[in-house]
């Protein structure tokens, strides 16, 4: 299994046995490089795709082949939140909501009602910052810890899920998630909802790829994300209702 674990182990005993063939000189000095490089690229790797699984285990997709789940992340929003609840209650879909802790404590009044509308809210970090991957354990387990007391009093329900900021992975978030004992959340379909591509393509490319199974990535802080689900929604209704395996008595 190619884990962190796994991986680091293998470079140490690689490095080792090129360190002695070199002080033989039966290769060159330039090899040792070459473990290195590898071990490198597949620390990006892992830190950068969280379906890896490299540092810990995320629950990326379903067990029912014939569900899907709706996950939201980056809100909630005053504006584009409300639109996604209404959506979703037309539709009969519940979903999760990864809050920002900075934005549930402008908007109390919307992670009360996510809840109150029977929806799973989960802990998306306090800052959502562009450096939450590059803090120490101690200061990612204040923030985890910070949203989740602010989720939980809003809510009134306990926060057991954590989806990582911009889905990167590192062994500092490992620590911190094992100590907060939340569970991490990661995706098997992103829709890529935030970027330039036309909703009637972002629909068509969920149109082509769900098959059932899959943990869907959307955002509710933008309007195309509403867009990209209004005209999403009927074929997606073909799926069941997807649960995670650890919100079922959320």
């Amino acid at each position: 299994m190619l884990n962190y674990r796994n991986i680091g182990l293998l470079f140490l005993v690689s490095e080792f046995f090129l360190v002695v063939f070199t002080s033989l000189q039966w290769v060159s000095v330039l090899f040792l490089i070459f473990p290195l490089i590898v071990f490198l690229v597949f620390l990006v790797y892992g830190s950068t795709v969280i379906q890896s699984n490299f540092y810990f285990e995320s629950h990326n997709s379903l067990t029912n082949p014939k569900a899907v789940l709706l996950t939201f992340d980056d809100g909630p929003n005053p504006i584009i939140t409300p639109q996604i609840l209404e959506l979703l209650k037309k539709n009969n879909r519940k979903a999760v909501f990864f809050l920002i802790g900075e934005k549930a404590q402008k908007y109390p009044d919307l992670v009360a009602k996510i809840a109150e509308s029977g929806h799973t809210i989960g802990n998306h970090s306090f800052s959502h910052s562009y450096f939450f991957d590059l803090k120490s354990p101690r200061k990612m387990i204040d923030e985890i810890r910070l949203t989740s007391e602010l989720l939980e009093k809003q809510s009134e329900k306990k926060i057991v899920l954590f989806r990582p900021p911009f889905g990167v992975t590192n062994p500092n978030l490992r620590k911190a998630l094992s100590i907060t004992g939340l569970k991490s959340i990661g995706w098997s379909f992103r829709s890529f909802d935030t970027g330039n591509k036309p909703a009637e393509k972002i629909v068509s490319k969920i149109k082509r790829q769900i098959k059932g199974g899959e943990i869907l990535l959307f955002h509710d802080n933008r309007p195309k994300s509403f867009e990209v689900l209004q005209l999403a929604m009927p074929f997606l209704n073909n799926f069941e209702q997807g649960e995670v395996a650890h919100a079922q008595n959320i």
